[in-house]
């Protein structure tokens, strides 16, 4: 067993989060597999984190509102000026 497929198979153990063993784990997949198994768990986390918006995120993106640059508020006030004439 090699130092590198212990570590992914200890990574593995440490996602699942179910009592599993890395020397176990290491010993019944090969590297190509516990990284298959790590992506999909870190997928699936990754997934159910954006399924659940936190409400203090969502209140803080209606709060901030970019200030207009000076540019953009030169060209609104160009524009109105044109449309006035």
């Amino acid at each position: 067993m090699t130092p590198s497929k212990l570590w992914y198979a200890q990574k593995l153990a440490t996602l699942r989060n179910d009592g599993s063993k890395p020397e176990e784990l290491a010993e019944q997949m090969t590297i190509r597999r516990l990284c298959y198994e790590i992506e999909k768990l870190e997928e699936e986390q990754v997934e159910a984190e954006d399924e659940v918006p936190d409400v203090e995120v969502l209140a803080n993106q209606e709060k901030v509102k970019k200030p207009k640059s000076f540019w953009a508020r030169l060209a609104l006030d160009s524009s109105s000026e044109e449309d006035e004439e």
